[in-house]
């Protein structure tokens, strides 16, 4: 019963995040945003970039890359069973708010990419993928994890309907609050 209300609150978010998300539409970052906090960067072009990968989607290494991200994507696709794509980020030593950044593109009906702390009882910070083209995109909020505890990277594009999404240069910042 806890898995299909996750599946349905997903189904709404991803909805929701849908409609609003042209809004959100970014060029890439900034000159002015520092590199040297990031402790997860991802821009997937070698199987070795997929290695601990888990879940219960379809993921692919794609041909197409985002803008200044190489030569390759990961496709992530899916059906109800979520999430498609699981990777686990290693505990950090300090406490720390950490952002969430990274390219998408939508061939589909798009996707939804989130970061999450063990210690959270809901969603974590995430970004939703609805654009045609590569977009750049940055969750709204930052996300608080404790000292030595994992974070989880989710990325699922589906749920009752099937869907796809491209994703390029995942970013995880731990930022100054």
């Amino acid at each position: 019963m806890r898995i299909l209300s996750r599946i349905c609150l997903w189904g709404f978010l991803l909805a929701c995040g849908l409609l609003v998300a042209g809004c959100l539409k970014n060029d890439g970052p900034t000159a002015a945003e520092s590199l040297q906090n990031i402790i997860y960067f991802n821009s997937f072009e070698t199987a070795a970039d997929t290695a601990g990968i888990g879940g219960y989607g379809g993921w692919t290494l794609s041909d197409e890359a985002s803008p200044g991200g190489g030569e390759r994507s990961l496709y992530v696709s899916g059906g109800c069973i979520w999430p498609h794509v699981i990777i686990e980020i290693p505990a950090q030593a300090e406490d720390g708010h950490y952002l969430l950044t990274g390219w998408g593109k939508n061939p589909a009906f798009g996707g939804v990419v989130e970061l999450s702390a063990a210690s959270q009882a809901g969603p974590g910070i995430h970004f939703f993928v609805s654009d045609s083209t590569w977009n750049w995109y940055i969750a709204a909020d930052t996300l608080f994890c404790p000292a030595n505890q994992a974070m989880t990277l989710i990325m699922g594009a589906g749920g009752y309907v099937p869907s796809a999404m491209l994703v390029d240069q995942i970013t995880i910042s731990k930022v100054n609050e």
